[in-house]
């Protein structure tokens, strides 16, 4: 009689059982086999040899004929230690670590699969270099994870996952897109110096503890999209290249000081509680302009100087104008005033009415027009804007309105 997880996890070679659980008197095999079943030490020998076998023999084999190693739901009750180990493409999903599991400086030199498995206590992946695909989506960190300096060069898949203690990304490199969607992070999230060299999906991801993102550089697309902060976020001198937030919920004051946010978008992200202390921010001939509405509703952006002008489409102004004025006119960061006191934003108008402050139309000629919001100090310390619509080339007759 087989094993009777061996079919379930697709073990094609099935070790003969050994061991009978009296409750259901069902028959498991030394790597399914509960953990007070078995001696730790000969499982671990006979995980030895399932790797280094697999190792062998794909010595003689091509690239696209390399054998995988199937692991997939074992149960390892005590430390395990794969420090400096290479492992060949690797199954090890749903599997459950009940000690530290240690892959420190480890080699994975094709897809590793870790979906839904358990670690229970520390899980060490400092150093580690993932070669191909690495797989952890729905798997759950009970202890620290610490995947500090590790390299993903192939796609790396958290989906799903929990973190329910601290996680280190410190200086990993992400080659591949990192999914990070709908993932729980109960503990702090440092992801300093981390480099993202293709898409960063964090997309309706949870932070209930501090998220450090200082310096890390963001090279593709990125998205926050429902994401919600519960305690700070910090991105100071971080660099977007294109970055969105909407929808994102932030309980706490999000830190960008020094950001690069030149093509971030975020007219449906909660900038009225966002730091801004010199950020980099877009430019329209020369001034510096702190929404890029490029893809309002699907259409329309504002010509900006990193840009070709003559492929920017005459779209219509964006609806939302107004709600942009009075978000950041009750903005109680009164830092804002010392790093840009006034804030443009250049659109291309081609209609002649514009609504603006008490609903009273005001007509302004068909030109490219200029939206001024001047912040500026009141003598009690508030914070007092003043919004004001005018021609980039005005003249004589041209409507205002303050």
């Amino acid at each position: 009689m087989a094993c009777c997880m061996c079919e379930s996890f697709n073990w094609i070679d099935r070790p003969e059982p050994l061991l009978c659980q009296l409750e259901d008197r069902k028959e498991y095999c030394l790597f399914h086999a509960p953990g007070d079943l078995k001696d730790h030490k000969t499982l671990m020998d006979a995980v030895w040899e399932r790797v280094n076998c697999v190792l062998k023999a794909n010595v003689w084999r091509g690239e696209n004929d390399q054998k995988t190693c199937n692991l997939s739901g074992t149960v390892f009750d005590g430390d395990v230690n794969f420090n400096r180990i290479r492992f060949p493409c690797t199954l090890i999903w749903e599997s459950s670590f009940g000690g530290k599991a240690s892959f420190w400086n480890a080699s994975f030199t094709g897809s590793i699969d870790f979906l839904g498995s358990k670690f229970k206590k520390e899980a060490d992946f400092m150093d580690a270099e993932f070669t191909g695909d690495s797989l952890f989506s729905g798997a759950s960190f009970e202890g620290k994870a610490d995947f500090r300096s590790a390299t993903f060069e192939g796609e790396a898949h958290f989906r799903n996952a929990t973190f329910e203690a601290e996680v280190d990304f410190f200086d990993a490199t992400f080659g591949g897109e990192a999914d990070f969607e709908d993932s729980k992070f109960a503990g702090q999230a440092h992801f300093w110096d981390v480099k993202f060299r293709k898409k960063a999906n964090f997309s309706s991801a949870t932070f209930s503890s501090f998220m450090i993102a200082d310096q890390a550089i963001f090279e593709g697309k990125t998205s926050f999209e429902k994401a919600t902060f519960e305690k700070n976020a910090s991105f100071s001198q971080t660099t977007f290249k294109e970055v969105s937030f909407p929808l994102s919920r932030f309980y706490e004051e999000p830190i960008f000081d020094r950001a690069d946010l030149r093509k971030a978008e975020l007219l449906d992200a909660p900038v009225e509680d966002f730091r801004l202390i010199a950020p980099k921010l877009p430019t329209c001939r020369g001034r510096r302009i702190t929404y890029d509405a490029r893809k309002v509703n699907g259409s329309g952006y504002f010509p900006l100087d990193y840009e070709n002008d003559a492929t920017t489409p005459n779209h219509t102004p964006p609806s939302n104008l107004e709600d942009l004025y009075r978000r950041l006119k009750k903005s109680p960061n009164t830092k804002v005033t010392r790093c840009w006191p006034r804030i443009f934003i250049t659109l291309k108008k081609t209609c002649s009415e514009q609504t603006v402050g008490d609903g009273s139309p005001t007509v302004i000629p068909r030109k490219q027009m200029r939206l001024t919001v001047l912040i500026s100090r009141t003598h009690g310390g508030a914070l007092a804007a003043a919004l004001c619509f005018r021609s980039t080339k005005p003249s004589a007759g041209t409507a205002k309105h303050h």
